[in-house]
């Protein structure tokens, strides 16, 4: 898919610094109680310049890996905020965004000393948003590779592609592996975020994921339009096709 390619603001190097300054922003937040722009600016020294003046929405999630009894690890979010509205430079968006995500989460309590060694750092990076009339969700849609920004009676909501493919997840999962409609999957991505009617506006951001895959260890690119459940899902265009043959052949 050719918009795959297109919002790419970062290398993969970049990525990698931005991880340890929100890194920094947390650690310097647990040892003295607040951070600075100063205290962890000297982390982006390399690309100081270009984040400083690039502007994006934003968003950092915390991790948690968590041990049960029977010795099987899983993470589970430990805070997740964001910046919805690019009107902060990088540096000062994400540090923003991860004292959010580590202190002031409203789902969850603050972050404590004793479990920030066993945190991992996601941070997502979301283009400028691109209204999409509602009707034309089902079209333009790309499941995993999109945030989609909602506004329903005033209020925003943000769903971004890690969450969409966990949704995905379960959907296809009660479905016993059964092909799923677009329209039948964005119903219940909505419905999962009380957005299932009243809807005002919607936007479409391109995204860039960055996501340590242990704590303090390396940093990839994180692609979850490449999750393999999606090719449960048809578009109605390829059901309309379908039906469309199936009609002719029973007349022929």
């Amino acid at each position: 898919m050719q918009c795959m390619v297109k919002f790419r603001p970062l290398t993969l190097d970049e990525g990698k610094l931005l991880v340890r300054y929100v890194r920094c922003v947390v650690e310097t937040c647990l040892k003295y109680g607040d951070c600075a722009l100063d205290d962890c600016i000297h982390v982006l020294e390399p690309i100081r310049d270009k984040v400083l003046n690039m502007r994006f929405p934003v968003f950092v999630t915390i991790e948690k890996i968590v041990t049960s009894e029977g010795g099987v690890s899983r993470r589970v979010i430990r805070g997740s905020m964001g910046i919805p509205v690019g009107k902060l430079d990088l540096a000062r968006g994400l540090m923003l965004a991860a004292k959010y995500a580590a202190f002031r989460d409203p789902r969850r309590s603050c972050l404590q000393p004793n479990e920030w060694p066993n945190c991992i750092v996601e941070i997502t990076i979301l283009s400028d948003p691109m209204p999409v009339p509602p009707e034309k969700l089902v079209e333009k849609f790309v499941i995993g590779y999109h945030a989609v920004s909602l506004y329903r009676s005033g209020e925003l909501i943000v769903i971004l592609p890690q969450l969409q493919v966990e949704i995905l997840e379960k959907l296809v999962t009660e479905k016993k592996r059964q092909r799923i409609s677009m329209s039948e999957y964005l119903s219940t991505l909505l419905s999962t975020y009380g957005a299932a009617s009243n809807i005002d506006r919607v936007y479409l951001h391109e995204t860039q994921i960055f996501y340590e895959l242990f704590p303090e260890g390396e940093v990839i690119e994180r692609k979850p339009y490449l999750n393999r459940y999606i090719r449960y899902i048809v578009r109605e265009k390829t059901l309309e096709a379908r039906a469309t043959r199936e009609e002719t052949a029973l007349k022929t």
